[in-house]
């Protein structure tokens, strides 16, 4: 099983540079839609209520993706 990280650090380690660790959250939860328009979540492991993810579930999330870059095509909110 591959090391499991908080959102946080898994934030620092998403292609294309950092993201805020709430994005993370809204990928598992809220997903996003590939070019085709299907939804694809992340997984992610729960330790009681913190949500862990490892670098094998973030690649497996961006190659459903498609391959899109994430720091142009993530739903993130905030100021960039």
């Amino acid at each position: 099983m591959d090391d499991l990280l908080t959102l946080k650090q898994a934030a620092e380690r998403v292609p294309g540079g950092k993201v805020a660790d709430v994005t993370l959250w809204r990928w598992i939860r809220q997903g996003m839609k590939t070019q085709s328009g299907e939804v694809v979540r992340l997984r992610h492991a729960a330790a009681g209520r913190r949500m862990l993810v490892s670098e094998s579930m973030l690649r497996e999330f961006f190659e459903a993706l498609g391959g899109q870059d994430s720091a142009d095509s993530h739903p993130c909110r905030c100021a960039r």
